[in-house]
C-alpha cells in the first residue's frame, strides 16, 4: 500500500494521496500496531509503518513549504524514526533522518549544525 500511495504521490503530488494515506495509516496501521503478534513479525509490521509514516511526512512537506506543513512534515519523521526504531531497522530509521535533515538544510545557514548531525547519525 505505501508503494501504491508513493507511486501516485509522485505522480500526481504529495497533496493528491496524503489524506487516503493518513486515512489509511490511521483506520488500519494503527489498530495492528496495538495488536498481538511474534517479535519477528512485529519488527517487520513496525518497520513497514515507519515506511508509510515517513511517506505522510514527505507528503506534507510536498504539499507546501510553509512553517505549519514543515512543522507537520517534522512531527511525521520523529514519529517514523521512533517506529523504525521500535522494529530494530536501521534503514527507515535513516530515511527518517534524511528526511530531518533535508528540511535543515532548506533553513540555510541556521540549519547547518543541525543537518550535519542528523546526517551523522544517518550513518552512524
Amino acid at each position: 500500500m505505501t508503494r501504491t500511495l508513493g507511486d501516485a504521490a509522485a505522480e500526481f503530488g504529495g497533496a493528491h494521496a496524503r489524506r487516503l494515506a493518513v486515512q489509511y495509516l490511521t483506520d488500519r496501521v494503527g489498530p495492528w500496531l496495538e495488536g498481538r503478534y511474534t517479535e519477528s513479525v512485529g519488527r517487520d509490521l513496525f518497520a513497514a509503518a515507519s515506511q508509510l509514516v515517513y511517506l505522510c511526512g514527505w507528503m506534507v512537506q510536498d504539499e507546501s513549504g510553509d512553517d505549519r506543513h514543515q512543522g507537520l512534515a517534522q512531527r511525521y519523521y520523529a514519529h517514523a524514526f521512533a517506529l523504525a526504531e521500535e522494529a530494530g531497522d536501521a534503514e527507515p530509521a535513516a530515511t527518517a533522518l534524511r528526511g530531518m535533515a533535508t528540511q535543515a538544510i532548506d533553513l540555510g545557514p541556521r540549519g547547518q549544525a543541525v543537518a550535519l548531525r542528523l546526517s551523522e547519525r544517518c550513518v552512524g
